[in-house]
């Protein structure tokens, strides 16, 4: 669904991405994980365009993403960033429903897709009247997701939703989001920091370290088969991580 190839992103003396080579797969979750700085979040910002590469180029179920091709793919593609990201000033129903109403959608086709999701996410329809200042973590994050799904896109892009979130309501939302996947049989590229989420949530996990893929594969993979000593002191370091 998307491919990197020999994909680099410099700003100025710094490098944020190494030239790299990666693949994610169409109906699969995959995990960008590492330490900050590493580069899992330039990757999402260069598929949604907000970056554009150094070297290298993206491709989009067989488009080359670019300024002339960026608009377009965007509205195949639906992005959560952590917190939210939610306008102030609007409802959250107007929130979900702003880019559909620009775009000219039919009205009662985008309530029905409303009400389908905030069943899905589990978000009471007393919330949608609300501001995102009057709402908690979780249910700003479930307007958001709900927001990203309304136009029924191809891809998913998730940066960090659930880490500003406390640990109880992060898992509650882990648990909704895998079932989310699973049945909206979704193509999913999730950066997090936790290990634990993306041994849950991922069927790929890839890991980076100073803007370089260090493993890509299953959490049984590195855990068990791990390249070099990072993959296992990244995995130990976090101790909550309980693995049957």
């Amino acid at each position: 669904m998307i491919q990197l190839q020999g994909v680099s992103k410099h700003f100025g003396p710094v490098v944020a991405l190494n030239p790299t080579d990666l693949i994610f797969e169409e109906r699969k979750t995959t995990v960008l994980i590492g330490p900050s700085g590493c580069g899992k979040s330039t990757i999402l910002r260069l598929i949604i365009g907000l970056l554009e590469p150094s070297t290298g180029r993206l491709r989009f179920d067989g488009t080359v993403i670019s300024t002339e091709t960026i608009l377009q793919l965007r509205r195949r593609m639906g992005y959560v960033i952590q917190e939210g990201g939610l306008f102030p000033h609007l409802t959250a129903r107007q929130n979900i429903l702003l880019l559909p109403t620009h775009l000219g959608r039919p009205r009662e086709e985008m309530q029905s897709r409303l009400n389908e999701l905030a069943e899905l996410t589990r978000l009471p329809q007393d919330s949608l009247s609300r501001y995102p200042v009057e709402l908690s973590g979780g249910q700003r994050q479930r307007v958001s997701l709900i927001r990203a799904l309304m136009l029924k896109p191809e891809v998913l892009l998730l940066d960090e939703p659930l880490a500003a979130l406390d640990p109880m309501v992060r898992a509650n939302l882990q648990t909704e989001l895998r079932a989310v996947f699973h049945y909206l049989n979704q193509t999913v590229v999730l950066v997090t920091h936790s290990m634990a989420e993306a041994a849950y949530l991922g069927d790929k996990i890839v890991l980076l370290r100073q803007g370089n893929i260090v493993q890509a594969g299953t959490f049984a993979d590195l855990r068990d088969h791990p390249a070099d000593g990072f993959v296992s002191e990244f995995i130990n370091a976090q101790r909550r991580l309980v693995v049957s």
